[in-house]
């Protein structure tokens, strides 16, 4: 079971961003050797938070589909990657469970695997959000 806690809790986003563990302890490991690629990427996904995840999708754009409902964020400028998927039709809320840093420009197998892992903890619910209300005030207005 993966809980995930908001992003950018503070801030109003057209789409929220919730993150797993995996992703944060993997954002932090890059952040050591790369911190400036890590301050960029974190500024990518607050503006596509803010104007809502929509307006970056596409087979051309930093959010891209994966099979089974998996979308791939990333940039060509860097090869790392964060996957994940929307947690209602509405696309409001995005769930990212895992991350991983491309070795090319093809995806390899272990990536491929580890999508195909994204897209089985969303379609079995094996993840849940952070109660921590005091720090998280915005998942009590959370639907279902």
């Amino acid at each position: 079971m993966y809980e995930v806690a908001e992003l950018f809790a503070r801030m109003p986003c057209q789409t929220r961003v919730w993150v797993a563990q995996p992703v944060t302890d993997a954002l932090a490991k890059r952040g050591r050797k790369h911190q400036r690629e890590v301050a960029i990427l974190m500024a990518r996904l607050r503006r596509y938070a803010q104007n809502g995840f929509a307006l970056y999708e596409g087979n051309a754009k930093p959010i891209r589909p994966e099979p089974d409902g998996v979308y791939r964020i990333g940039h060509p400028d860097d090869l790392f990657r964060i996957i994940g998927f929307y947690d209602h039709d509405s696309r409001a809320d995005f769930v990212a469970i895992d991350s991983f840093e491309k070795r090319g420009h093809a995806l390899s197998s272990s990536d491929q695997t580890r999508i195909a892992n994204v897209a089985r903890v969303r379609k079995r619910g094996l993840w849940k959000r952070n109660a921590d209300y005091a720090n998280y005030p915005r998942l009590a207005q959370t639907p279902g």
